[in-house]
């Protein structure tokens, strides 16, 4: 906000930028946006001063009126006025807008709600996601909230959060033997967090691995400008911080561990796991691959694309891996004008595309952290290049049948990001 606004235009100031927030929870609530901009001499009293209103949730207004305004201030300004519209996503302003009354429009309420529903199932924010829930309730029928997306997240939510009954149940534990379960549990102890407690703190040494036995632990990276950015929430069965068994003789905490409610965690210390991977190599290349796997997590979290899609749906794309391979010398993966059985995503190394007839040259390249071959397996769409891994390469695949059967219960945007991955 600018209290004197012709004081700035006259320095120099070209833009003032004003909220338009109807939720107390966004830093205080700020409404009648256009009356602001008006009434307060932003327009009039600074006559080369612009003014950008951001964001105008639209849903939650009347638009015929939205748009009076916009256009009387507009010229009457001189064209002065630029405005952000935006759908929102917070439960409190859906709430307090009424948008589901207001615009007289079920169908378009339960979609606002429904894109709310979806970022408190990315949070694991179960009050949050109930409130919403309750709220499409009122707006259906028993019958069609049955079968409804925001239905299908809330018990998602809920089975996902139910605590485990036995360490072995978590899956990467799951093969150990009678002997060798009997000799982790002596071991093993359980801690309980409350809220906001931390776990462990990212660079601190890594002496144990956890695995998380009830309530939620989320996965914080420090942000270089300080603070921290929450990467994933883990949920019963997680197992974490496979970096104090695998690596270098001082292993150090890639990330902080955080619970993000009441949670009970169980620990595991790492010496006495080294013992186990030396005993049992297949319970060794469990390990392994459960840390190639939360890399690929996170990678799918920072993924341009990927980031699209919500966690619950990137959760099941990490379902439709079928295995990590390493390869030490040249390996055709792909082979041309063949329906693939897999896509591809080289986690190292480099995969190169090849005519099948030509030059030794490759025409094109699949660097590491990029996808191959997604739109082929999803649509069986026989490639006319050969891709061949590179000595010192690993690639993750995913399954064909399982991507064909997620693009086949997922919505139509769903689908779309996946075919962007290349």
């Amino acid at each position: 906000m600018v209290p004197k606004p012709a004081r700035p235009s006259a320095r120099g100031v070209a833009i003032a930028l004003l909220r338009a927030t109807v939720s107390a929870r966004a830093r205080g609530p700020v409404p009648a946006p256009f009356t602001r901009s008006a009434s307060r001499g932003h327009l009039g009293r600074a006559q080369h001063l612009n003014v950008s209103i951001n964001a105008v949730l639209l849903p939650l207004h009347d638009p015929v009126r939205v748009a009076e305004e916009i256009a009387t201030i507009d010229l009457m300004s001189g064209g002065r006025l630029s405005v952000v519209v935006g759908l929102g996503y917070r439960y409190d302003e859906f709430t307090m807008a009424g948008v589901e009354l207001k615009l007289g429009e079920l169908g378009l309420g339960r979609g606002y709600l429904e894109a709310a529903a979806r970022e408190f199932a990315d949070r694991f924010d179960l009050p949050a996601l109930e409130r919403a829930a309750g709220v499409a309730l009122r707006l259906a029928s028993r019958e069609a909230f049955a079968g409804s997306p925001i239905h299908t997240l809330l018990e998602q939510s809920r089975a996902r959060l139910r605590p485990l009954d036995s360490l072995f149940a978590a899956r990467s534990l799951s093969a150990l033997g009678p002997a060798q379960r009997e000799e982790l549990l002596a071991h093993v102890t359980v801690r309980t967090l409350g809220p906001e407690e931390m776990l462990v703190t990212e660079g601190e040494p890594s002496r144990n691995l956890f695995v998380v036995k009830s309530g939620l632990v989320g996965v914080w990276l420090e942000k270089p400008s300080g603070g921290g950015w929450l990467v994933r929430c883990c949920f019963p069965g997680w197992l974490l911080g496979e970096s104090s068994v695998l690596g270098t003789d001082d292993p150090r905490c890639t990330a902080s561990l955080r619970a993000e409610r009441v949670s009970e965690v169980w620990i595991l210390p790492a010496a006495h796991i080294r013992a186990l991977m030396r005993e049992d190599l297949a319970f060794a290349q469990r390990i392994a691959e459960t840390k190639q796997v939360h890399r690929i997590d996170s990678f799918f979290s920072m993924h341009e694309t990927m980031g699209q899609l919500d966690v619950q749906v990137r959760d099941e794309v990490l379902q439709c891996l079928q295995r990590l391979e390493s390869f030490d010398e040249e390996t055709v993966l792909l082979p041309a004008n063949t329906i693939p059985a897999v896509a591809c995503l080289v986690a190292r190394g480099s995969v190169e595309l090849y005519a099948p007839e030509g030059s030794d040259k490759p025409v094109g390249v699949v660097e590491p952290d990029s996808f191959y071959g997604v739109r082929d397996a999803i649509h069986q769409i026989a490639p006319k290049v050969m891709a061949i891994a590179r000595p010192g390469t690993t690639v993750a695949f995913f399954d064909a049948v399982r991507l064909q059967q997620l693009c086949e219960r997922s919505p139509e945007h769903v689908v779309a990001v996946l075919e962007r991955l290349g």
